[in-house]
């Protein structure tokens, strides 16, 4: 039982990265036609009609905005929750937020908040899935709030492959976007990509994808060595014997929990230059290659997260959603009174565990917000990420709700 479990890993093998990186480096970045493939090929995977392909998911829900024509000084309903450039999109293009509680069970907004949040000046509502946790989507039904022309964006970066009713997250709004960034369960080394079922909506966005910039190369090859970084650091073997050791050191002086360490929280000016290069066709190839794994690396999590339920459910409240829906687990959440101290006694066992690193938008004083909103409060900060991802071994997996266990037994 002296396994060693990091917290987090990519969903690449490190002699692939190795290789990708090599052929990043003399590739043709523009083959459109490579991009057309792989956009209509991730659209079919999803179930929905098109799909337009962006350098990150904050430039597709950018250019989502503009092609549903969202008036300037709308309000905007958004979770608290999730990361800092999309808020800086919303009020770069002259919209208000406007922070709605969370529901504890499915992480997405809380009905009688909701409720209260939407006025007349409301045009969007931008539905979050967070860490692959599938809400009851019925409580988005436009006509109950009875507002002309109110949109609505998914953000399904965190929940590909999610299910409602037998229906993929996705396809449950005008536009939707998910993020192909690291970590995520189809990782092309970045870049972003809207989904739409209205052609018209379409029309628009390919539109926009058209007068963004050339790639450039230096951008692409500095994600994938990002990638082989973090690939190297939790390879089990790695692990084990040199980046447990340095975690347990850093520990001593550091109070930091979040999954990917802190971000800038500062305000930004102006939507930054680098947002708006075009998505590589090297990128595409690599998601057109990737799709085939992704449900394979979907169930394993189920696994262990059906295992963690199960072996945990008399120490912990985990949220988990509703009947008539599909999860999938990007990450394994529980609610913990002191997260600090329950990660500390894990590590001290060999356990790697974290925080979300993503952003509680409602307090962030250089933004002027301090509102109090309890039930996100409490998901932010009283909750621990468990490992859960696809590289593990049920071994793995029985070892944390063994310690966890003993741990819990002797308080």
């Amino acid at each position: 039982m002296n396994l060693k479990i990091p917290r987090g890993s990519t969903y690449h093998k490190i002699t692939e990265e190795i290789k990708d990186l090599y052929f990043s480096i003399f590739s043709d970045l523009n083959n459109q036609k490579i991009i057309n493939q792989f956009e209509e090929k991730f659209a079919t995977y999803n179930g929905s009609k098109y799909s337009v392909t962006f350098p990150f998911a904050r430039t597709a829900f950018h250019y989502a905005i503009r092609s549903l024509n969202i008036e300037k000084n709308s309000e905007v309903i958004m979770s608290p929750i999730t990361i800092k450039p999309i808020l800086d999109v919303v009020i770069l293009n002259g919209l208000k937020p406007v922070f709605v509680d969370l529901n504890k069970n499915d992480l997405s907004y809380d009905v009688v908040d909701l409720k209260k949040k939407i006025t007349p000046n409301t045009k969007l509502i931008l539905i979050t899935y967070l860490f692959g946790i599938v809400p009851n989507l019925s409580k988005f039904n436009k006509d109950e709030f009875k507002i002309n022309n109110l949109k609505i964006i998914e953000d399904f970066s965190q929940c590909l492959n999610g299910k409602y009713k037998g229906k993929k997250t996705g396809n449950f709004s005008d536009i939707s976007i998910y993020s192909c960034s690291s970590i995520k369960t189809l990782d092309t080394y970045g870049g972003g990509v809207a989904f739409t079922n209205n052609k018209d909506n379409f029309r628009l966005l390919k539109e926009f994808q058209k007068n963004l910039k050339s790639p450039k190369r230096f951008f692409l090859v500095k994600k994938i060595l990002i990638n082989i970084v973090r690939t190297v650091i939790t390879n089990l073997f790695v692990f084990n014997f040199l980046t447990y050791y340095i975690l347990r050191f850093i520990n001593i002086f550091s109070k930091n929990t979040k999954m990917l360490g802190e971000r800038d929280k500062r305000p930004i000016k102006n939507l930054p230059v680098s947002w708006f290069q075009k998505y590589t066709s090297f990128q595409a190839q690599k998601g057109i290659q990737s799709l085939k794994n992704i449900e394979i690396s979907d169930n394993i999590r189920k696994k262990f997260s059906e295992k963690y339920i199960k072996g945990l459910k008399n120490f912990f409240n985990f949220p988990i959603g509703f009947d008539k829906l599909q999860n999938i687990y990007w990450q394994f959440l529980i609610y913990v009174k002191d997260p600090k101290e329950l990660k500390n006694k894990l590590l001290k066992k060999g356990i790697d565990t974290s925080s979300t690193s993503l952003e509680k938008l409602n307090k962030l004083p250089k933004y002027g917000f301090n509102f109090q909103l309890n039930n996100v409060d409490e998901i932010y900060n009283n909750s621990l990420f468990l490992p859960c991802f696809s590289k593990l071994k049920e071994k793995h997996i029985d070892k944390i709700i063994y310690e966890i266990t003993k741990i819990k037994e002797q308080e």
